[in-house]
């Protein structure tokens, strides 16, 4: 349980069947190395069929590696099947320099993430939905408001883009201190056509402008003890940095080098149930 506060005739076949044992076992140290992190992993290689992959490696599990999955409780009890669960909360998406956001830029926005849990500690964002419940588009965009920077209040509206998402459970190991080891909830691309993106679209300086910003991000998880008992999930700015988990984003089709990062925290519950949503 998540503490709180904390992959024509027998010549012919005899090649074949060596190339497929030759890739099956290029393929198997290719997943070994992205699962292990001991070389630097390409954009877009974590999949939800790569995690899953890693998930059957006893060596993901060692200690000592930089990350270790987790795997998702309900009831106290590991999952066996996709459930469906809701985020509900509030984000302060920040951009620092670039475009029109130059220098800085905090807008705030509440919403409502769905989605599944999967066994694994997979799982996917499938919908963004405003508070009142309803699916968030580019014809019902998420309202958000103002905290600093240029966009005036009542024009800024943010849309999710490349959903679904994929999430993956995960710890990260903090070096000499295994008391202060993270969990952390890993968003990646999920197939959906690229990493997580939101786009912001608002008024600033009299002008309409449109920025797409795109990365992983990741958030910790901790267990509020309540009442209610809540699965929050933690954006943390300075930790995104020291993950090396700042999106970037662009203007018009060309990136103006902005930063993207989060800040603020959701609670997740499971869509039609009572029962408490944990990790392992």
């Amino acid at each position: 349980m998540l503490k709180k506060f904390g992959l024509i005739g027998v010549a012919l076949f005899a090649v074949m069947a060596f190339s497929a044992m030759a890739a099956s076992s290029a393929f198997a140290e290719d997943i070994e190395a992205l699962c292990l992190k001991t070389t630097p992993i390409p954009s877009g290689a974590l999949t939800y069929e790569t995690l899953a992959e890693c998930e059957k490696m006893p060596a993901v599990h060692k200690e000592g590696t930089w990350w270790l999955m987790y795997d998702w409780l309900v009831g106290n009890v590991e999952i066996t099947e996709a459930l469906k669960v809701e985020t509900k909360g509030l984000v302060t998406l920040i951009h620092l320099k670039g475009g029109f956001l130059e220098p800085e830029t905090k807008i705030h926005c509440e919403g409502v993430f769905d989605g599944t849990i999967e066994p694994g500690g997979l799982g996917l964002v499938t919908e963004l939905l405003e508070a009142g419940g309803h699916a968030v588009s580019l014809t019902n965009e998420l309202s958000c408001t103002s905290v600093a920077g240029l966009c005036e209040e009542g024009t800024i509206f943010v849309v999710a883009e490349n959903l679904p998402w994929l999430t993956s459970l995960e710890q990260m190991d903090i070096a000499g201190e295994p008391e202060l080891d993270l969990a952390l909830l890993l968003f990646s691309n999920g197939g959906g056509g690229g990493n997580p993106a939101y786009e912001i679209l608002c008024t600033a300086v009299g002008s309409h402008h449109e920025s797409l910003c795109e990365g992983e991000t990741s958030v910790d998880l901790q267990l509020d003890i309540g009442p209610p008992v809540e699965l929050l999930g933690i954006f943390n700015a300075e930790e995104l940095e020291l993950e090396g988990l700042e999106g970037l984003c662009e203007e018009g089709g060309s990136n103006h080098n902005s930063v993207a990062l989060q800040e603020g925290e959701g609670a997740t519950k499971l869509v039609g149930s009572s029962e408490e949503v944990d990790i392992s």
